[in-house]
């Protein structure tokens, strides 16, 4: 005997509060109040035994229902549910259709699953019906678009044919309820269930898994379809399903579920029905995955009434015939708009991380079933959210034609993507959307797209061939880029602007860019090595930043003179480009425009004003040695020449003011002429050139020096130094002349010029500074202007000088100036006042001169000697000095004589 359980009637209750208003506002401003109710719903849903009283009953409503109750609980799909102590939850995401009017407006639960409150939110305005007012307001459980109902309160709807297997429950909308309020402004909704309630418990002695579970009338009854509803405020709703409805309902089982072995261990199954009296009995037929049928059939009267659960006892499923029936809505080639079909690489189904907001419905099953994978939805699946189905194994995938946007990162990182087949009206496509999907080779983009974003194929490596379509205004930054198999792309007429790198990395060797584009980005076409000229754009009168860098396939190019403007790096890395031609009336090489390209030679027009910084850095190809700067160029900037290791041969303009730092660096310049125009040269101005000498002009007053914190000994702490790095590391610089425009030596200005052995100092000079000349280990002889006052600690460490005078003018020498050199005579000026510790000390020193009446204050081991042994070396002083000599801390170091200066 079949057993019988009520199911007791299903309350949803709607919250709208009311906000507060002056009363001075109330009169004829109903409407504007009512626009700013929002809505909450709290549901109460549980199943009890066959006495039972209608919901209603049990509240006490105000007039303008003031708030309601209602129950959520955990599940790991959304849908309406049934749980172990049979009552029926509500999870995130479950969806009603509620008529105010005759719009259908859909509204989305916003709480968590698991909630036992939350609200309900309006997810669209209305776009179903004709607006009309109604008398009462009325809910429908599920939402879908095609719900309806008529001015006199007749809902049309339709129940489910196919149904999904959900554990312990029935599937996400197979339970239709109906709810009608007391008027227009009752807010509370009792959802009451339009159909009846069939459980199957089965088990299977022969290890069955359950494919699908038909159910059918044995007289054809119409238990799905189109139907229509008469409800009524505190009435049970009636239903008549339309005679054009279906005779079967199936419960999809997705890839199977297993059945326990014994009575003991069975699975429930569950089957929402229309309340029917089926006069034959029905026919319920369980095909297993190897799609071999059982059947169970009664040809006794059954009925199955409202809100009621008719449980069958415990069936021993034993396939025994091969299933051959085809479901009444039939097989087709056209997809569904709630189904995702797809392909994975590892045959299984696929399940997005994200929330049902991301497709605007619900995942209701999954299945993957003889290489095909589908996703069902309860409705029309409108966009592929946001990381919808990122690093996911798809192989292909099919979207359904009522999706309009794919969102950022969709199928980012999906690199086993092969193909995908796109909507007809698709009209976006997000940020990331297909990036790094390194095996699809293909793809058709409607006509309906106007958006693609940023980076959307980007590292699509294997893509060669794309036609854009001819409502895309805009091609965003790095649509292309990485796409390193793009051998043709057709952009469509109409389209104004390209964004940076948009082709970056492609190889295709030429490119038609309609004459619509007005703006174009940088590195636009950056790495295309398959690019042997210019792309012709008409439309634009420039070249962007980086727009060719990195094209090896240039090798020659002559820029249009319509150009009157060329972004940095333009032609950066161009490691094959020898010879350019640079349009007329250009004002600016940009900053490293040419930068580690294969440059041979070019003529500057003398239109050009500005060379930028960088501008032929690392331009390494060995005819590369000569370079003429028009007097046109005013400005050169910061390295513009720097690691052009075989350039010896560079003609400055005359208005350039200053040599700017790292100019020359590392190049092969040996020379030059520096013009009158210049009064500074920068940092690290010829730093590890060739240069051989120069000649620093009067007119040249600086150089620019630069800072760090260095280790002070004396302090015994961090301090700040300037010094100079303008001639750093040049191994071969043999002459220097420094002009009368320098007034000091900077510290380290010739530091470690191994090779430097002529050095003409100015008669301007005053300071020579810290370490100016140390280990210039050729320097065996220097002339120190008579204009010196100071000289430097360690300023000429280390330099072989053999014979050395000190100018009258000098007051200072600093610490180790011209320790372990090669003096052997020295001469000090009159005006020597002070000699830092170990200023001379070495091993050659046999006579010094000393002309100051006064003996200079000495600092510790200023000369060779040893306090414990006589003293060897031999000093001349004035006569009128000598006493003071002896009897100051000179007579250590010295045998002490007369001079007659």
């Amino acid at each position: 005997m079949l057993n019988r359980v009520l199911l007791h009637q299903v309350a949803v209750v709607v919250h709208l509060k009311v906000l507060a208003v002056n009363k001075k506002e109330m009169n004829g401003k109903t409407s504007n109040i009512m626009k700013r109710l929002s809505l909450f719903i709290l549901t109460l849903i549980y199943f009890v035994g066959c006495n039972y009283s209608n919901v209603e009953d049990n509240y006490a409503l105000e007039s303008e229902g003031k708030e309601f109750y209602a129950s959520f609980a955990e599940n790991d799909q959304t849908r309406t549910f049934a749980d172990e102590q049979l009552r029926l939850l509500w999870t995130k995401g479950d969806l009603l259709s509620i008529f105010t009017s005759t719009l259908n407006e859909k509204y989305k639960f916003d709480g968590e699953t698991g909630d036992n409150s939350g609200t309900f939110t309006k997810v669209n305005t209305g776009q179903f019906g004709s607006g009309n007012s109604l008398p009462n307001n009325y809910g429908i459980y599920p939402y879908s678009s095609s719900n309806k109902i008529s001015n006199d309160g007749i809902i049309t709807l339709s129940l489910p044919s196919k149904q999904y297997y959900a554990e312990k429950s029935f599937g996400v909308g197979a339970n239709t309820m109906v709810a009608v309020t007391a008027d227009s402004k009752d807010y509370f909704l009792p959802l009451k269930a339009v159909g009846g309630f069939l459980k199957l418990r089965l088990y299977s002695s022969q290890n069955v898994s359950v494919k699908k579970i038909r159910f059918s009338g044995n007289n054809g009854e119409k238990i799905a379809g189109l139907s229509t509803v008469y409800a009524s405020y505190s009435q049970d709703p009636e239903i008549e399903v339309s005679a054009e409805g279906t005779s079967t309902i199936t419960l999809d089982c997705g890839n199977g579920i297993a059945l326990g072995s014994t009575s003991s261990d069975v699975i429930d199954f569950w089957l929402v029905v229309p309340p029917t009296v089926f006069t034959g009995g029905f026919t319920i037929s369980v095909v297993d995955t190897n799609d071999m049928v059982f059947k169970m059939s009664t040809s006794k009267q059954r009925e199955i009434t409202r809100n009621t659960i008719l449980a069958m006892p415990a069936l021993d499923v034993i396939p025994t015939e091969k299933d051959t029936f085809v479901d009444e809505e039939g097989t087709s080639d056209e997809q569904p708009n709630n189904e995702i079909w797809y392909t994975s690489v590892n045959d299984r189904y696929v399940i997005p991380e994200v929330s049902s907001s991301a497709f605007g419905a619900n995942i209701v099953s999954y299945s993957y079933v003889d290489g095909k994978g589908v996703i069902k939805f309860d409705d029309d699946v409108i966009a592929i959210g946001d990381n919808a189905f990122n690093g996911t194994p798809l192989k292909t995938i099919s979207l359904p034609q009522s999706v309009t946007y794919i969102g950022e990162e969709a199928f980012g990182d999906c690199e086993d993507l092969e193909t995908i087949n796109f909507p007809e009206g698709l009209t976006s496509i997000g940020y990331d959307a297909f990036y790094d999907c390194v095996k699809l080779t293909e793809i058709n983009l409607p006509e309906s797209l106007t958006y693609i974003g940023n980076y959307a194929f980007c590292e699509c490596e294997a893509l060669d061939n794309v036609v854009l379509p001819k409502g895309l205004k805009q091609l965003n930054s790095g649509v292309f880029s990485g796409c390193e198999s793009l051998k043709t792309i057709t952009l469509p007429e109409g389209l104004l602007s390209i964004g940076d790198g948009a082709f970056y990395g492609c190889s295709f060797t030429d490119i038609k860019i309609p004459d619509s584009v007005i703006s174009i980005g940088g590195s636009v076409f950056g790495n295309c090595d398959g690019l042997t000229d210019l792309v012709k754009i008409n439309g634009v009168n420039y070249i962007s930043e980086g727009m060719y860098s990195g094209c090896d396939g240039l090798t020659s190019i002559t820029i249009p003179d319509n150009i009157t403007n060329i972004d940095e790096e333009a032609f950066y890395n161009c490691e094959n480009l020898k010879e350019v031609v640079l349009p007329n009336g250009l004002t600016k090489i940009s900053d490293r425009m040419f930068e580690s390209s294969g440059i041979e030679s070019i003529n500057i027009p003398a239109s050009v004003t500005t060379i930028g910084s960088h501008a032929f850095g690392n331009c390494i190809n060995p005819n590369f040695e000569v370079i003429v700067i028009p007097n046109s160029v005013t400005t050169i900037g910061e390295g513009a020449f720097s690691g052009c290791k075989y350039l010896c041969d560079v003609t400055l303009s005359n208005s350039i003011t200053e040599i700017a730092d790292y100019l020359f660096e590392g190049s092969g310049i040996e020379d030059i002429d520096i013009p009158e125009s210049v009064t500074t040269i920068g940092r690290g101005a010829f730093a590890g050139s060739d240069l051989f000498s120069i000649t620093i002009p009067d007119n040249v007053t600086s150089f620019r020096l630069s800072t760090s914190e260095e280790w002070d000994d004396e302090e015994e702490k961090y301090v700040e130094i300037s010094y100079a790095t303008t001639f750093r590391n040049c191994e071969n610089l043999y002459e220097v002349t420094l002009g009368n425009g320098i007034k000091e030596i900077p510290n380290r200005l010739f530091q470690y010029m191994n090779n430097l052995k002529t050095v003409n100092l100015g008669e301007s000079i005053t300071v020579i500074g810290d370490k100016a000349f140390e280990q210039c280990n050729r320097l065996e002889s220097i002339t120190i202007p008579n204009s010196v006052t100071t000289i430097g600690n360690e300023a000429f460490v280390y330099c072989p000088i053999i014979e050395l005078v000190i100018p009258d003018k000098v007051t200072t020498i600093g610490r180790r100036a011209f320790a372990d050199s090669g003096i052997v005579k020295l001469t000090l000026g009159s005006s020597v006042a002070t000699i830092g510790d170990s200023a001379f000390t070495n091993y050659y020193l046999t006579e010094v001169y000393s002309k100051s009446v006064t003996p200079p204050v000495l600092g510790s081991y200023v000369f060779n000697s040893d306090y414990y042994e006589e003293p060897s070396l031999r000093l001349y002083v004035p006569s009128a000095a000598k006493t003071a000599y002896e009897t100051s801390e000179w007579a250590q170091y010295f045998i002490i004589s007369e001079y007659a200066f």
